[in-house]
């Protein structure tokens, strides 16, 4: 049993200040579980929170905690919870919580324990397959992320896609949509660590997003062919994602894309920005955005052993939860992948 009285938790208290708080050891009720963190991911949404001092999403104490990509073991259990042990090792749904972890909620995962409320009504546990490592298990969370937005355009064997974005959400998309037996993919992003990464995880071509409309534009149709709608030349992709969250990737898909083509917004945009309805109507773009996951959760978690290897070559850096401030700075600079922080085993604090 935990022995101390209070534990540390990472919250946003404004614009980029972010702190590591002292809060009290969570009490849970006969519906609730308690889970001592082994290993948290860093999201983009975590980085984008501390930027925006979570405006929209702060508790009336004036923070917020964070991190949601979590893995743990379970140490208490409520007598309500079904089919739950103490020593089980698990990772959480955040989007199952009736708390919403991490995501504006009381509790956040980037914390020693973690307190899952009313765990006995909701499916907020997966167990992690025993070959996994809580840092691997880690990675399920975001690579379902990927995985709902792949599954929201539709994919078919052979066809090609353009990923603009390499960070761990784009990185994802690109190893799905090999898994699932895309042709041809290409990864857009500015930074060349990032599209480094982008190879290791399947991407046949890679590009710098700073060469310009028309020098991306020749190199995609280099790769995917050409098309033809009403005269003017595109390119003959079947699919784009947008994992960038920027304004002009909005623009350079609508200018690119071809007649039919598909395009899925996966990113965080925090403003709104001008569509040119008139080409997004004649060329009939199906266009859907993809928030979290569904049932892709429990497949990332299954599917994980069989891809852990790749998967592990997006983590660009471990921080210990002790020097978790200098990990999630280093996740806000454009050169990193995923950044991990792991927590010690033995930890009582």
């Amino acid at each position: 049993m935990h022995k101390a009285a209070q534990m540390r938790v990472v919250s946003v208290y404004g614009p980029d200040d972010v702190r590591v708080g002292m809060e009290d050891y969570p009490k849970i009720t006969g519906d609730d579980v308690l889970v001592r963190l082994r290993a948290c991911g860093i999201c983009g949404t975590d980085v984008h929170y501390i930027k925006d001092g979570a405006s929209q999403l702060q508790r009336e104490v004036g923070s917020m905690p964070i991190g949601h990509e979590a893995s743990g073991e379970v140490i208490e259990v409520g007598n309500a919870v079904r089919g739950v042990s103490a020593g089980d090792r698990v990772i959480i749904n955040p989007m199952a919580t009736v708390a919403v972890i991490g995501n504006g909620g009381p509790e956040g995962a980037l914390s020693d324990f973690l307190l899952v409320r009313d765990a006995a009504k909701t499916k907020t546990l997966l167990p992690i397959p025993e070959d996994l490592s809580y840092a691997d298990a880690a990675l399920a969370e975001p690579l379902a992320v990927s995985l709902r937005a792949v599954n929201r355009a539709l994919p078919q064997p052979g066809e090609c896609a353009v990923v603009f974005g390499a960070g761990p959400i784009g990185l994802g998309i690109v190893l799905w949509l090999k898994r699932k037996g895309i042709g041809n993919v290409i990864s857009v992003d500015f930074s060349p660590e990032r599209l480094e990464l982008a190879k290791a995880m399947g991407a046949d071509h890679v590009t710098d997003a700073k060469v310009g409309d028309e020098e991306l534009k020749r190199q995609i149709i280099a790769q995917h062919g050409e098309a033809n709608v009403f005269g003017t030349q595109v390119a003959a992709t079947d699919m784009y994602f947008d994992a960038a969250g920027a304004p002009p990737v909005l623009r350079s898909t609508l200018s690119l894309a071809r007649t039919h083509s598909r395009f899925v917004i996966v990113a965080m945009h925090c403003q709104p920005f001008p569509v040119d309805v008139g080409t997004f109507m004649s060329k009939e773009i199906m266009m859907t955005g993809s928030v979290g996951y569904q049932e892709e959760l429990s497949e990332a978690l299954t599917t994980l052993p069989q891809i852990k290897d790749q998967a592990r070559s997006m983590v660009t850096d471990r921080f210990s939860f002790e020097d978790v401030l200098a990990g999630l700075r280093r996740a806000a600079e454009e050169s990193s992948g995923k950044v991990i922080i792991e927590f010690p085993s033995n930890t009582d604090a």
